[in-house]
């Protein structure tokens, strides 16, 4: 019997000490590169599972069930967001949009499909207002 547990735990060890090269399709932490008041720029880590292709991955807005199962409103506004991914290592979603966003936060699905799975992910974006530019007067 406790061979049997050390066993388990050594599988199980190794599994989670696994690269992410050899896991699933996944995204990485969103990082948003503009402010409120201007098109949207946001670029996510994409890692790839061993069996997955950058050719063969295609990203897009999630279909509105996906949005309704997570309790996210739809917003036809967001189909207007580009979605471009990076063919070299590291590899990159990047979202940007030609709009400017006129709300101070962003909450869309996003959706990444290989040829063996989707993965869906939720974001929820807090556009901080640009920099106050130059001085500030004193009274």
């Amino acid at each position: 019997m406790r061979n049997i547990i050390i066993t388990l735990c050594l599988g199980m060890s190794l599994f989670l000490n696994l690269p992410k090269s050899a896991m699933a399709l996944g995204l990485g932490p969103a990082e948003l590169h503009s402010h409120w008041g201007e098109p949207l720029a946001l670029s996510i880590p994409i890692y790839l599972g061993k069996r997955d292709s950058i050719d063969a991955l295609r990203a897009q807005l999630a279909e509105p069930s996906v949005w309704q199962q997570l309790q996210i409103d739809y917003r036809f506004a967001y189909n207007s967001i580009r979605f471009e991914l990076t063919d070299t290592a590291p590899y990159m979603l990047k979202l940007s949009s030609e709009k400017s966003f006129t709300e101070p936060f962003v909450e869309l699905v996003v959706a990444v499909s290989s040829a063996s799975q989707t993965v869906n992910r939720s974001l929820t974006v807090l556009l901080d207002p640009p920099e106050i530019q130059g001085t500030i007067a004193h009274k």
